[in-house]
């Protein structure tokens, strides 16, 4: 099985409404390049600063046993450095009645994502805020900078499209 694992390379702050201004966390000066961050501050700054968009390195992996003692290990099979959109989800997929019936919508919409984002990885969660007993269903889409990074706003304004059935 491989798995995905994201970090975020730019200040967040740890409540879910509110974020600062997208400026790269120090420790990860070295893991981007200049221009990569630069491209993404912009179209950051562009879109108002969004709380809902991040500067994010994301790496594939698989885990294997070692063949003297079989303690796991992890292999990192590819990383990227990308965006992440996470948005809730449409109230198209909400006001399903069952949740087979939501399950079907969101499955469909994370089709659609992936075929007109072929290189993108959709992502879908449920999170919950517990001071406030709030639920949440999101979807993520990480969108590595090697494919999306020249048209990046174009990108996630294509994204939003697709979750918000808005013509593209």
């Amino acid at each position: 099985m491989h798995r995905l694992h994201l970090f975020f390379l730019h200040k967040v702050q740890h409540q879910r409404t509110r974020h600062t201004n997208g400026m790269l966390l120090p420790e990860y000066k070295r893991s981007i390049h200049e221009r990569e961050y630069r491209h993404f501050h912009e179209v950051y700054t562009d879109l108002g600063a969004p709380k809902n968009i991040f500067l994010a390195q994301a790496y594939r992996y698989s885990h294997s046993y070692t063949s003297d003692d079989m303690e796991p290990e992890q292999n990192i099979l590819e990383k990227n450095n990308g965006v992440l959109l996470i948005r809730e989800l449409p109230d198209t997929v909400k006001l399903k009645e069952t949740e087979a019936e939501a399950y079907s919508a969101v499955w469909d919409l994370m089709v659609k994502l992936e075929k007109e984002l072929p290189m993108a990885f959709v992502f879908y969660g449920q999170d919950t805020l517990l001071e406030h007993n709030e639920h949440f269903d999101e979807l993520g889409i990480f969108l590595p900078n090697s494919v999306f990074l020249n048209n990046l706003k174009r990108h996630i304004t294509k994204a939003e499209a697709i979750l918000y059935e808005e013509e593209h």
